[in-house]
């Protein structure tokens, strides 16, 4: 059974360069690469990379597309009946490949799939599944602004419980998952309504087709033994494009709610003000320009850190890593921002502590 690839580039050759690196010679199907960068030199530099490879169809966007909509003009080109949705910034084998089109084989109730999914190629902090978008997950800081007991406690908790998931490397059904590394059964999608709603630009397209393929009786897992690395940086840039796209998921999934709270207006007025990491130590009382810096200050290894003020989703070590600081390249992968990190005094994650801190996008000097 035949697998097609789609890969949506945005100014970042160089990584589609990596990702088609580890993908190899693809005998499978084909890799459809759709550019929406509106850049010549960035489509020169795709149609090299296209023409070494047989198996590639380019297409240069005459504008950017959006996510969403890239990805649904390559996926109507295409018939295979699996089609793997890969980031530029990830990175996956042939073999990891097979695995997730052999669980949809194996059970032809699954929709999508994706693998475990790691942060950095060495692997040693794995991404947490995305979580379940809807009006409890979305009122949810409201009632932890009030309980910075309760926000550290579950943050914790929910970190424990993903490192004892990864720790039994089985599939496990899930109700969303991301579109980074997704791997789709056809039939399903076509039988959800199609792959992507063109009004999501970027983000939440995922989530509204998760959605779909739920409501069309189909499940969605996490195939145990599957992996893949996407090297995701959570730039400050793209926030307001996730808020608009959080916004026309819930007009479009639960208008009701979106209407009680007056498109969020409520929901933000509660918390914009109640962030935990306002309750959240503050090591060394500065702001860190590199890993030593930030590891002589923070007295402990990093168990896991994560850009949300409410420490879920947070990524983690996975376990069988070691329990340590930052390294060098760690810290270089990081944006500049702000962090909540989980610091563990022992070697065993027992002894644990939130703690908060910003990277600057320059070190300062003087």
């Amino acid at each position: 059974m035949s697998i097609d690839i789609v890969i949506v580039n945005y100014r970042s050759a160089a990584d589609v360069e990596r990702c088609l690196e580890c993908l190899g010679p693809w005998p499978r199907g084909l890799v459809w690469l759709v550019d929406n960068s509106e850049q010549a030199a960035e489509a020169q530099a795709l149609a090299r990379l296209a023409a070494d490879r047989p198996w590639v169809r380019l297409t240069v966007a005459p504008r950017n597309l959006g996510f969403g909509a890239a990805c649904n003009l390559a996926y109507a080109a295409s018939s295979a009946p699996r089609v793997l949705l890969l980031n530029p910034d990830a990175l996956i084998e042939p073999g990891e490949v097979d695995r997730l089109a052999g669980a949809l084989a194996l059970d032809p109730t699954l929709g999508a799939v994706s693998p475990t999914t790691y942060w950095n190629v060495e692997r040693s902090f794995a991404l947490p599944p995305p979580t379940v978008q809807g009006p409890a997950a979305t009122t949810l800081p409201t009632l932890l602004a009030r309980s910075p007991a309760l926000a550290f406690w579950r943050g914790r908790h929910l970190v424990r419980a993903e490192r004892r998931r990864l720790a039994e490397p089985s599939t496990r059904y899930v109700r969303t998952l991301a579109g980074a590394v997704l791997m789709l059964n056809r039939r399903a999608v076509d039988a959800a309504g199609g792959l992507f709603d063109p009004r999501f630009f970027m983000f939440y397209e995922d989530t509204d087709l998760s959605r779909r393929l739920r409501r069309s009786g189909y499940r969605l897992a996490l195939v145990g033994g599957a992996s893949a690395v996407h090297t995701y940086r959570h730039k400050a840039s793209k926030e307001a494009a996730m808020e608009r796209s959080c916004q026309q998921y819930f007009e479009k999934n639960h208008p009701a709610f979106y209407r009680w709270t007056d498109r969020f207006a409520m929901i933000g007025m509660l918390t914009a003000r109640a962030g935990a990491k306002h309750w959240l130590e503050r090591p060394g009382g500065g702001s860190p320009g590199s890993a030593p810096e930030f590891n002589a200050t923070a007295g402990g290894a990093v168990l896991a850190f994560s850009p949300s003020p409410w420490l879920w989703p947070a990524l983690l070590r996975p376990p069988g890593v070691e329990l340590r600081g930052f390294d060098d390249a760690e810290w270089d992968l990081l944006e500049p921002g702000g962090y909540a990190v989980l610091i563990s005094a022992d070697d065993a994650g027992r002894d644990t502590r939130w703690v908060y801190f910003e990277k600057p996008a320059t070190r300062s000097i003087g």
